[in-house]
């Protein structure tokens, strides 16, 4: 087209918008005139819902409900008794947002789509490729970044004229297949949106040492092929793109291994003056995205954990998978500050506290030097509540809270050393009892 309409600009992988009906109709016949048998068009407003819900009966192919984190939509207006969340004020690049099971990619809001067909009126009977008149209101289908949620459910319609520019308005192209093309395996079955396509390595059959990357999908299906021997392999799924490194121990680790949790590795420290040596695992913590942050209507909520936003954590790191314990603070500073020390001193495990941030500085310094290509830093906040969230969106990393008093919350119990249960059983004569 020569042109970028749109109102939304600064990266190109941003989908168009301000883009009439008419308009679209321009664009198809030249990009088919440039592509020979390419046949593209507008898919009608059948084949938009069938391709949106993927397979599922509810109102959004992702379940009951949606969060900002799986679509572009006012955040400020949840469905149904949802949180409220991230309202982001414009469109964001395709492909940012989790797909449907299908491989469809911002299928809810965004952008409402323009639809091939005019708008009909739905009867009870059975249809099939039902498709409505070439009438003036074109529909638009899908929701938008201006939308509440309930318009971004897989069954909501709009329509405007076909002259009609908005920048909530873009649109997708669809092939639909001339006749009985598609053979029985190509067509398209539901598929249940829980079921991820798994990778895995593992050997194959007569191939000894052999590694394999075997990919499953929803429906059964199965394929193979051998695991490249390139340090670096990408994964492209019709979900993600995957990117595997091959992983040696790190020069700095004395142990690397791979338990349910994940990958781990230790590191290990001898005393200054001698003594038992001390060892300390770290959990590696992939890159990810996740809303930071808490809704107003959480537990005991504070007013600077809000609003809530999307944050990505583009690189991975490795974090101790325990607070500092006294035993490792003082095999590397040679004393050990905390107020809450074991009587006979020969339980050190404890985690060392009375410690400042500088403290911790001139603690990083000495073991990143005894430890060469160690490295080691304090995390930042956002990867704090990324590793603390363990991808939960809830309170908790374990669910939702209910707080009963001022020390009285029952579901910390299980995972949290806090006033509410600090002061059971007291092992240190200096315990302070904080239940209330």
């Amino acid at each position: 087209m020569g042109e970028n309409p749109s109102e939304f600009t600064g990266d190109d992988r941003r989908p168009v918008d301000n883009v009439i009906w008419n308009d679209v109709q321009g664009f198809l016949t030249r990009l088919n005139a440039r592509v020979p048998g390419l046949d593209l068009s507008l898919p009608t407003e059948a084949q938009w819902e069938h391709a949106c819900r993927a397979g599922t009966t509810t109102p959004f192919s992702f379940g009951a409900t949606v969060t900002p984190e799986q679509v572009n939509y006012d955040g400020n207006s949840p469905y149904a008794d949802g949180h409220k969340g991230l309202y982001r004020v414009s469109t964001v690049a395709v492909g940012s947002l989790p797909p449907n099971a299908w491989g469809l990619y911002e299928m809810h809001g965004n952008l409402w789509e323009w639809c091939a067909d005019g708008v009909r009126d739905y009867t009870a009977e059975a249809e099939t490729d039902p498709r409505g008149p070439e009438s003036a209101k074109r529909v638009l289908r899908g929701g938008s970044w201006l939308s509440f949620a309930r318009n971004a459910r897989a069954a909501c319609r709009n329509w405007s004229l076909p002259d009609v520019r908005y920048d909530d308005i873009g649109f997708r192209c669809a092939r639909v297949q001339a006749g009985n093309q598609a053979s029985p395996e190509d067509a398209a079955e539901p598929t249940a949106p829980a079921l991820p396509r798994l990778a895995e390595r593992r050997g194959t059959q007569g191939a000894a040492g052999g590694a394999v990357l075997r990919v499953a999908s929803g429906s059964g299906g199965v394929a193979r092929c051998p695991w490249p021997p390139a340090p670096v392999v990408r994964i492209r799924t019709d979900r993600e793109e995957l990117r595997v490194d091959r992983i040696t121990r790190p020069a700095w680790a004395d142990a690397l291994g791979r338990d349910r949790f994940g990958l781990w590795t230790e590191i290990v420290v001898e005393p200054e003056g001698g003594g038992e040596s001390v060892t300390q695992r770290l959990r590696w913590i992939p890159p990810g995205r996740f809303l930071m942050g808490s809704p107003e209507d959480e537990p005991e909520h504070y007013e600077d954990e809000g609003p809530q936003h999307l944050v990505t954590i583009s690189r991975g790191y490795w974090l101790f998978d325990t607070p500092c314990t006294q035993a490792l603070w003082q095999a590397v500073m040679g004393e050990n500050p905390s107020r809450f020390q074991s009587p006979d001193l020969t339980t050190t495990d404890r985690p060392v506290e009375t410690v400042s941030w500088n403290d911790a500085q001139e603690f990083l310094g000495r073991i990143n030097e005894r430890i060469p290509g160690l490295d080691l830093t304090l995390p930042t906040e956002a990867q704090w509540e990324h590793a603390c969230r363990a991808g939960a969106t809830t309170a908790l990393h374990s669910g939702d809270i209910a707080i009963l008093g001022e020390n009285n919350a029952p579901a910390l119990d299980p995972i949290a050393w806090y006033g509410g249960n600090s002061g059971v059983g007291f092992d240190l004569d200096n315990g302070v009892d904080s239940t209330g």
